[in-house]
């Protein structure tokens, strides 16, 4: 689905689920993205990723964070884990150059930056600690 804004078409439904629990029983799962790319191999994957996360740098200086990918499509070419964890560390390199800090956590993290792909096309979002708790459709970890 496209929108204009996909950010307010979350907080619509999440209005809509308060209102009507019946429609969790359809949607389990919602996910806007902020960066969307198309890829071919796991190699243009990669380089695809660090290009479109670079705009989250300022958004990450000194928080807490990690990747967490949903992959659907390229079974075999691309490992979820391997892709999260050459983010997280790809992420922890750019801020050390920008001269802020960064760390990887699990625990109670400031930020969740989510992957998705289906088949061939990838998308990068950037959650705070906040929208993760106002907006469980998200189910990121």
């Amino acid at each position: 689905m496209r929108a204009t804004d996909p950010f307010q078409v979350l907080a619509a439904l999440h209005g809509q689920l308060a209102d009507n629990r019946a429609i969790a029983t359809c949607i389990s799962r919602f996910m806007p993205m902020e960066r969307l790319f198309t890829f071919q191999s796991a190699a243009e994957f990669e380089q695809r990723c660090r290009h479109e996360v670079l705009s989250f740098i300022p958004r990450l200086a000194d928080s807490r964070f990690h990747v967490r990918m949903h992959r659907r499509g390229f079974k075999g070419k691309l490992s979820s884990m391997d892709e999260e964890r050459f983010l997280d560390e790809f992420l922890l390199q750019q801020l050390a150059e920008a001269g802020t800090s960064g760390k990887i956590t699990f625990d109670d993290p400031d930020v969740v930056i989510a992957l998705e792909t289906v088949g061939t096309q990838g998308g990068l979002s950037l959650f705070t600690r906040e929208q993760l708790a106002q907006f469980p459709l998200l189910h990121l970890d």
